[in-house]
């Protein structure tokens, strides 16, 4: 602020004139430099503070990160589980529809068999038919052997024994017959109960393959998205590891 004043000699004076114009030019250009100083310091400052909050920021993303990172890690493996436990009830379901068929075909089989057993004892029961007619005509012919040998008198006395013996016979004939008919039928209505039990039981089966196959489509759509939702699940994790690597490498820039 000080000023150059010279008297007497006029080019001193000129001289001092010009090193007082330079002198306040210096203190302009002092000033301006200060001012300069003044506002890179303060721009320094607010460089500095935005790369501190900045890197405090990019370190709270990338902590965010790592946690949604975990989550998914997390998600990850139960997605797997859940995937490893369709698979396994896929291949529980697919065993069980097996065994049904094979059981609805045993089923049938023995329905057949009851059919078949059925219509045999009809055959016997026809038989039998047959047999009891026979039985009769016997014991009718029997019964007049005795009538003629008991006219003939003492030269039918043979005969008439022979006669009675045959009357017997046809008598226990037609009893076992009438036995046999009556054990046809009870077995008959028992084979008849039973077919019908088996066409049940042969109905539940289909329903039960058909119950179980639907089960195994469902089970593998279930494994099936598993597994998708298992790769997605991957790839966003490894996004994930590549947005937080990005980030630390930020984080380290700043703190340089």
């Amino acid at each position: 602020n000080h000023m150059i004043s010279i008297s007497g000699d006029r080019q001193l004076a000129i001289i001092a004139e010009n090193a007082n114009a330079m002198f306040a030019h210096l203190r302009e250009l002092i000033g301006k430099i200060a001012d300069a100083a003044d506002q890179h310091s303060e721009g320094s400052q607010m460089i500095s503070d935005s790369a501190t909050s900045l890197s405090e920021g990019a370190q709270n993303q990338a902590a965010n990160i790592e946690t949604i990172s975990a989550s998914m890690e997390e998600l990850a493996g139960s997605i797997e589980q859940v995937s490893g436990n369709a698979a396994s009830c896929r291949s529980q379901a697919e065993r069980t529809t097996k065994l049904a068929l094979a059981g609805s075909q045993a089923v049938g089989d023995v329905i057949k068999s009851m059919q078949a057993i059925h219509n045999s004892s009809d055959q016997i029961r026809d038989i039998i038919t047959i047999i009891s007619e026979i039985t009769s005509q016997t014991n009718l012919l029997a019964l007049n052997a005795a009538i003629e040998a008991a006219r003939a008198g003492e030269h039918g006395m043979g005969f008439a024994v022979v006669a009675e013996e045959v009357r017997k016979l046809a008598n226990r004939t037609s009893e076992a017959t009438a036995s046999i008919t009556q054990l046809i039928n009870d077995s008959g209505a028992r084979i008849q109960k039973g077919a019908s039990l088996s066409e049940l039981v042969g109905g539940s089966l289909e329903s039960i393959v058909s119950a179980a196959e639907a089960t195994a489509k469902e089970i593998t759509a279930i494994a099936t998205s598993s597994e998708s939702q298992a790769v997605n699940a991957a790839q966003v994790k490894k996004s994930l590891r590549t947005v937080t690597d990005t980030i630390e490498s930020m984080v380290q820039q700043f703190q340089l």
